[in-house]
């Protein structure tokens, strides 16, 4: 990793993000986001701090005492808070999925997201494996797996996100041990990958 190419762009904290979600059909419109994990990383220092966050069997009672689904209110306004202490955000897959679902959340709960002036930029995974490798499939475990990266994502038992509207703790801490092992894996891959590309220069 050369620090010059992202001091040079102002850019010293890396956001290493993934959100974990219950939907029909991938959609935040009807949905909402289970727990979300970012880990954020000095790259001057070389330091982390690690920030999630996790609905619970409290706060679905609550929603459901007043009919209302929106589980993932109390969450989110610390992510973006979180967030907006990033200069990059690094996803995978985040270009179509968690930023548009994160965003679409927020306007549905009117939560302020993060604006253009934040000069946060995002950069995604996914897109530099397409366009700069030739992977039989891009998913970040794929990728992982063929560059021996060592920290293996865990097995997706849909059954969990199904069942976490029970509010049951087990449900919810298998969730989230995989949200922070696909950040852990994200990370390692970013830094595989991001001599690859150029720094993106989009804005949110």
């Amino acid at each position: 990793m050369s620090l010059k190419r992202y001091l040079d762009k102002d850019i010293e904290n890396l956001g290493f993000l993934d959100i974990e979600t219950q939907t029909d059909g991938f959609k935040a419109q009807s949905g909402y986001m289970i727990s979300w994990v970012l880990e954020i990383y000095n790259i001057k220092s070389r330091s982390s701090k690690i920030y999630h966050m996790v609905i619970n069997k409290e706060i679905i009672k609550r929603c459901n005492k007043k009919e209302n689904l929106d589980y993932d209110k109390e969450i989110i306004p610390e992510l973006i808070r979180s967030m907006k202490e990033c200069d990059l955000i690094i996803t995978h897959y985040g270009t179509w999925f968690d930023i548009p679902f994160i965003r679409t959340r927020c306007n549905i709960l009117k939560i302020p997201f993060i604006s253009h002036s934040d000069k946060i930029r995002f950069s995604d995974t996914w897109k530099i494996a397409r366009v700069t490798g030739s992977y039989k499939s891009n998913s970040l475990d794929n990728i992982a797996r063929t560059l021996k990266i060592k920290v293996k994502k865990t097995k997706v038992d849909y059954a969990h996100w199904k069942l976490s509207v029970f509010g049951r703790k087990k449900h919810f801490d298998y969730i989230l041990k995989h949200n922070f092992i696909d950040v852990q894996v994200l990370k390692k891959v970013w830094f595989k990958l991001e001599g690859s590309a150029p720094i993106s220069a989009r804005y949110y």
